[in-house]
């Protein structure tokens, strides 16, 4: 446990320093303590589990075995309270042990991020101890939360999710500011990046006694943005006739813009698993700032959803997958029709076999997700690549990552001008620290 005192107020970070992922940030001043992130550590939790043959049996067994620690008055109901919980996004590594709460504690998070949460619940029939409707207190930025005597401020941020927040946190005798996962990478070329509206936010602060940053990318980091992204689908796209197997991170709506763009370019047909596209339609549904760039409007006749056996999902996805075909989107159950033809299959690494077993006269890969980095995809890409390998496909990586990298945290923390920083979310927190103090 990483800790830093100032006066009266204290950080204990719980879960996520020395290691990338499972935030559990805790916040206290006097009687008031907030928690910020409830993340699972995907290092801690593969150790022990693998789906379907191994999966918890509760909060105490992951406690048990150091996959998550024991955070006092968290989960247990008889013990002393914490006042309130902040979540930054909603990606597994910063929200997944929502899920074991066991008391009605107030939980903040963007509005967007609730409705991953509960596409999450729908889609992969998530169960929670609580009413998470109850309990999650949407926000969007500039929003300000007091909890006992310490405030809140929720500033958006640019992340490969949406509805990522920062939040500068002030006690009465300290001001901290905790990014999240940020970068100022995204987007594409004209848009100005959502990360600096937290710079301009913070530097209005007379001082910043503590910057809690993340610091993932440090090893082999790549400058790529997404409009460089765009430029490689084009590139390929103009190139190859027939099938495009891709995998991307299904909640980045960055990425699903470029695929989009990309694939109508060249007059591409997409299929997306069904999975996948439900998330996409609920958050273009519900959310009304996403949903021009989600822009089903103007596409819909190049979007197919594939479910391979519709009879065996549970009654509320059936019956969203009703809503969405009479919207118009085509639901489709075979991949025959498709499987030598000039369209992307999306999704493609949770229907290897079935891809193997049609037998693609020729067909190419992309990957655009990062390992190790990625919050939400498990899959092993060895066992990946070996299918690739049977189906004679060549495969390529194109990605823009989620995470600032160091340059441009550099950048940051001279804007800023922090008295002190922390670094988490990193296997290198020391070195980056040590680069910040060093280039001020």
């Amino acid at each position: 446990m990483n800790k830093w005192i100032n006066n009266k107020t204290y950080v204990k970070i719980h879960s996520g320093y020395n290691e990338i992922g499972g935030n559990i940030i805790e916040v206290g001043h006097k009687d008031t303590k907030i928690v910020f992130d409830l993340g699972l550590s995907f290092t801690r939790y593969k150790k022990f589990y693998e789906w379907p043959l191994r999966t918890p049996r509760g909060i105490d067994e992951l406690i048990e075995l150091n996959v998550v620690p024991k955070v006092p008055g968290l989960f247990n109901q008889n013990e002393e309270d914490i006042n309130a919980i902040f979540i930054t996004h909603a990606h597994r590594d910063h929200s997944e042990l929502i899920q074991y709460l066991q008391k009605d504690i107030p939980i903040y998070m963007g509005e967007t991020s609730k409705i991953i949460i509960n596409t999450r619940k729908e889609v992969y029939g998530n169960k929670y101890e609580i009413d998470i409707d109850t309990v999650i207190r949407p926000l969007r930025t500039g929003y300000r939360v007091d909890i006992g005597n310490i405030e809140v401020e929720a500033i958006h941020v640019d992340h490969s999710i949406p509805g990522a927040y920062a939040y500068i946190i002030q006690t009465p005798d300290t001001t901290l500011l905790y990014t999240g996962d940020y970068r100022l990478h995204g987007g594409k070329i004209c848009e100005k990046s959502l990360t600096l509206d937290l710079i301009e936010r913070a530097k209005q602060y007379d001082n910043i006694d503590l910057f809690i940053t993340e610091g993932t990318r440090f090893i082999d980091s790549t400058p790529d943005r997404e409009i460089d992204v765009l430029n490689k689908l084009n590139q390929i796209m103009s190139q190859f006739n027939g099938l495009i197997l891709l995998e991307y991170s299904y909640l980045d709506i960055d990425r699903y813009e470029s695929i989009l763009e990309a694939s109508m370019n060249w007059n591409r047909e997409i299929i997306f698993d069904y999975r996948h596209f439900i998330f996409l339609y609920n958050l273009y549904k519900k959310d009304p700032g996403l949903h021009d760039k989600i822009g089903f409007d103007r596409n819909r006749d190049l979007i197919h959803v594939y479910v391979k056996n519709i009879k065996r999902l549970r009654k509320n996805v059936k019956e969203t997958l009703s809503e969405i075909d009479k919207e118009g989107f085509n639901v489709i159950n075979e991949l025959d029709n498709i499987i030598d033809k000039n369209v992307i299959l999306e999704g493609f690494d949770l229907h290897l076999q079935d891809i193997y077993k049609k037998r693609p006269e020729y067909c190419i890969a992309i990957h655009s997700t990062s390992e190790p980095y990625d919050e939400e995809i498990e899959i092993s890409y060895e066992k990946i690549i070996n299918w690739l390998k049977m189906l004679g496909a060549p495969s390529y990586r194109i990605h823009s990552s989620g995470h600032i990298h160091p340059i441009d945290l550099m950048k940051v923390y001279r804007e800023i001008k922090p008295k002190d920083v922390l670094v988490i979310h990193s296997e290198h927190p020391d070195q980056i620290k040590r680069l910040l103090q060093k280039n001020k």
